[in-house]
């Protein structure tokens, strides 16, 4: 009997310790991000924007990078001292904050295809609507370009072709490649036609 009481008291204090721990896990999370702490953030990203998603190279290294996130949280944390963030926290909020506007941008494309009937979709958070700006060109935003999208095709590459800070090499392949995309679409009309 004193075995089986024993193992009852263990079990009883594991248990007991087991709650412990989550009540000290749930007390030590960090409070969330206020709307206006994710506005700033948002701002001083678009800011940043070319450094902070640009790829390591001798221009642009992994130290300049720790650099702009610290001082991007300096400026939230000067904001709203009452909570102290770390860089670490406040990049993950940020990739948070923009896998949240994929995917409302997303839902409201789908929606817009839906054909009538049901509710309104959910309109898109100025947040991500801001965030969807800042990455319009993005192919993680708007797909990848092929030729099966067409038209839209053509009007990115001359849109590009048209930017002042294209290289003059990049547009001659723009313009070859549009060549050849009309090219193989009338191609492709004529051969249908026939």
């Amino acid at each position: 009997m004193s075995r089986s009481l024993s193992q009852n008291l263990t079990r009883k204090c594991v248990i007991l310790f087991s709650i412990k721990m989550a009540e000290q896990a749930s007390s030590n999370r960090r409070p969330n991000f206020t709307h206006d702490e994710n506005l700033l953030l948002v701002e001083l990203c678009e800011k940043h924007k070319d450094t902070l998603e640009a790829k390591f190279n001798s221009a642009v290294s992994h130290q300049l990078k720790k650099q702009i996130w610290q001082r991007i949280t300096d400026q939230i944390n000067a904001r709203n001292p009452a909570v102290k963030r770390a860089p670490t926290e406040v990049r993950k909020k940020w990739k948070n904050l923009v896998m949240n506007a994929k995917k409302e941008h997303s839902e409201e494309k789908k929606q817009k295809k839906v054909t009538g009937g049901g509710p309104m979709p959910k309109p898109v958070s100025a947040i991500s609507q801001k965030i969807y700006e800042i990455h319009e060109h993005a192919p993680a935003f708007i797909g990848l370009v092929g030729v099966e999208s067409g038209r839209y095709t053509l009007f990115v590459l001359f849109n590009r072709m048209c930017s002042p800070t294209e290289n003059t090499q990049e547009k001659k392949i723009i313009l070859l490649f549009t060549r050849l995309h009309v090219f193989t679409s009338e191609y492709a009309t004529c051969s249908t036609l026939a």
